[in-house]
């Protein structure tokens, strides 16, 4: 644990947008890449879980 000053903890930033398709083309490519990131990220934090190390996941991408 680090000793010394302490610091604030930084306020909250956020962004909320609402996304707006003139093709569905490009809505169902957005929708596809969103579950496959969702889906990595799932992926990635089991693994870390069962205990692999964080270096090798990530040479694995």
């Amino acid at each position: 644990m680090k000793r010394g000053k302490k610091r604030e903890p930084k306020p909250y930033t956020g962004l909320e947008a609402l996304l707006v398709f003139p093709d569905h083309g490009d809505y169902v490519a957005t929708l596809d890449l969103m579950r496959r990131f969702s889906s990595a990220v799932r992926y990635g934090y089991n693994r870390l879980l069962e205990g692999e190390d964080r270096k090798a996941l990530k040479r694995e991408s």
